[in-house]
């Protein structure tokens, strides 16, 4: 994780300074170690737990920076494969970090882990991730819709007793209809970011990210309805 997020400099992402290893008493097994920024704030998923959902000021706003962030990562050649609430941190000022790149993959080189395991969060997992494919910079398009529709309906859109009923939801299902309170172009956003064939999303974590705060900036003029 350290190496990753190390490798990325952006004011999204949550800074590493340092990593290594700890000596133990016993000197047998050291205790490794990372030195990361400390964010003044919480998690997006704290968020979520304490409001239900959130208006579409701070939706567009909060998925907006993760998705700039998560577009320099991708230019950088790293794709995260686990965008969720809980790695998105939110500071008192505003400001929105993502942070544990512990499953990032390195574009183009073999994944540490078993090519055959299914890497990330069951709620959040695209639809090529679900069957076994490997992440690319869309997968990580994909879990942002995925929380951007969370943030707008107080819900992700697919839930389950089963995490594979999830998987197969994400992989087979279209998404409830978000809220009606929630402005035509918003949930058509969503849709397209949520879209289940990678070359049908946003061609880029960034496009998405400028696509949100420019809605963003409108709602601000007031020239678009909040949800």
């Amino acid at each position: 994780e350290a190496h990753h997020a190390a490798a990325v400099s952006h004011p999204g992402i949550a800074a590493v300074f340092d990593y290594g290893e700890a000596e133990t008493a016993d000197g047998a097994h050291p205790i490794p170690f990372i030195v990361m920024e400390l964010v003044d704030g919480e998690p997006l998923s704290a968020l979520l737990a304490r409001e239900g959902r959130l208006g579409l000021e701070p939706t567009l706003d909060i998925v907006g920076q993760a998705a700039l962030a998560l577009g320099a990562a991708h230019r950088a050649g790293l794709v995260h494969r686990d965008v969720k609430p809980a790695n998105l941190l939110v500071g008192v000022d505003g400001v929105v970090k993502v942070t544990d790149f512990g499953v990032a993959q390195v574009l183009g080189q073999c994944p540490w882990d078993d090519g055959d395991a299914v890497v990330g969060t069951v709620g959040y997992l695209s639809p090529e991730q679900a069957v076994g494919q490997p992440a690319t910079p869309a997968s990580d398009v994909y879990a942002l819709g995925v929380v951007a529709y969370e943030c707008l309906a107080g819900r992700r859109p697919f839930r389950a007793e089963h995490p594979v009923a999830v998987a197969l939801g994400h992989l087979l299902d279209a998404p409830p209809p978000l809220p009606d309170d929630v402005p035509a172009v918003v949930a058509a956003l969503v849709g397209w970011a949520m879209a289940k064939e990678p070359k049908r999303r946003p061609a880029g974590a960034a496009v998405l990210g400028h696509h949100l705060l420019a809605l963003r900036e409108v709602l601000e003029a007031g020239k678009l309805d909040a949800a």
